[in-house]
């Protein structure tokens, strides 16, 4: 027989009470485990508190009211240094025609070429401002606005390399920038695929820039005594029109320094009086020999002879998009 059927009271008692035991068991769990998941929330807070109160200033209503006033005063100072570097933003970049632009290209070669002349300074006979791929063709009507700019740019480098009367510019060189390649600004180059059989390294993430200014980059040799190239060089950190961020820079001079050593073993010719008019006193060719070959040790460590300048140019064209965020 059947217990279940026979007892049926006790045994809907027993099974309801397994039901309920089963419930209770169930919901012990879920709370236990939300009872952890709230000792873990209050512990990150804990640890959260604990930082911030190790912060300089802490975080308190008095704190935040001078933070804010901080930030509102750098972001003041960012404004104002925004303003003056997109003082040398020009006032239009718009494009021009390509007729207009090789006119301007060809007006603006004859010009430097005319002031070199005039300083008897010499620059290569088949340079055109860096421009030469342009001799025989056009550029592309959408680059126009920012080669004009850079055109300009270049023309005022030159005419002050004439004024600072360098005696020459060997080479000049121009990278050609996006938009000649019909490409935008922030084109990234295409990556590169990993060659078979070796391991493929996992770059580091770049850190994120802001859109402060486009480069446009340029390279130019010079020659000249040492106070041209020191003009030339001083009027491009001065420019009051161009802003150009000069990368790299180096000097070399071309007469040999000389050693202590082979001053000490230096010799002075000794100059034979003269039979017939003696010589003058006071006058010892010994000193003045000694005084001219002082004078060219020093023209050699000075920086007296001519040298050469290799400069890496950045012509700078800053973006006036960039907003800094308001502090209410």
């Amino acid at each position: 027989m059947n217990w279940f059927k026979e007892n049926k009271f006790l045994g809907g008692l027993l099974a309801v009470t397994a039901l309920i035991a089963g419930l209770l068991v169930f919901l012990g769990f879920k709370t236990a485990a939300s009872r952890d998941l709230v000792a873990d929330d209050v512990a990150a807070q804990n640890d959260n508190m604990t930082e911030m109160k190790a912060l300089d200033p802490y975080p308190t209503i008095e704190s935040v009211a001078e933070k804010k006033a901080n930030l509102k005063e750098v972001v003041a100072k960012a404004e104002a240094m925004q303003a003056k570097f997109l003082a040398f933003r020009p006032e239009s970049l718009e494009n021009i025609t390509v007729s207009t632009f090789s006119d301007r290209l060809k007006q603006a070669d004859t010009s430097v070429r005319a002031a070199f002349d005039e300083k008897d300074a010499d620059m290569p006979n088949d340079a055109y401002l860096g421009f030469e791929q342009y001799k025989g063709s056009l550029p592309k009507d959408s680059a126009t606005g920012i080669l004009a700019y850079e055109l300009s740019a270049i023309e005022w480098l030159f005419t002050e390399l004439a004024n600072a009367e360098v005696s020459k510019v060997v080479n000049f060189n121009r990278s050609v920038l996006p938009p000649e390649e019909g490409k935008k600004w922030d084109e990234k180059p295409p990556r590169r695929r990993a060659t078979k059989g070796k391991s493929k390294r996992r770059s580091a993430p770049a850190a994120p820039t802001l859109p402060i200014a486009k480069r446009l980059p340029m390279d130019l040799t010079i020659q000249g005594s040492e106070e041209s190239v020191r003009k030339a060089i001083e009027a491009i950190a001065n420019s009051q029109k161009f802003f150009f961020e000069t990368r790299i820079g180096r000097i070399k001079n071309y007469a040999p320094v000389p050693s202590s050593q082979g001053i000490k073993r230096a010799k002075i010719e000794e100059v034979e009086p003269d039979d017939d008019f003696g010589v003058v006193e006071g006058d010892d060719p010994a000193e003045e020999a000694a005084s001219t070959f002082a004078t060219q040790i020093l023209q050699r460590v000075a920086g007296g002879n001519d040298v050469s300048a290799y400069i890496r140019l950045d012509l700078l064209l800053f973006d006036e998009s960039l907003k800094f965020p308001a502090i209410k």
